[in-house]
């Protein structure tokens, strides 16, 4: 089963993925829905494929849940980013699954 990704969901995070890689400051990102952080990002990636055997998350986010995002990685068929919860757990999501409204705010 697919998953249909909206295009301003996708752009906005792209945007904000290459407006932390060209600053110092952290970027500040919101879980659009209830996901799992992973230990790679891959495991995040097969989060929910079918014939993929799973593995435990580090943590999970409900939904709204603020992390910072540290790094990006392009994989095949997936986009993850390396993020920091707030209880200090670092793990991988996929940057679709983030909002950035201080970069849509423009600050």
């Amino acid at each position: 089963m697919r998953r249909k990704i909206r295009k301003g969901t996708a752009i906005s995070a792209f945007l904000a993925a290459l407006l932390a890689a060209c600053s110092d400051r952290p970027i500040t990102a919101h879980a659009t829905e209830p996901v799992s952080v992973f230990a790679s990002q891959s495991d995040a990636a097969n989060e929910r494929s079918f014939n993929q055997d799973h593995q435990a998350p580090l943590a999970k986010l409900e939904r709204g849940a603020a992390v910072t995002v540290l790094s990006d990685e392009y994989g095949k068929d997936y986009w993850a980013c390396r993020v920091r919860t707030e209880g200090s757990v670092e793990g991988w999501v996929l940057c679709t699954s983030l909002d950035y409204p201080e970069r849509r705010a423009g600050t």
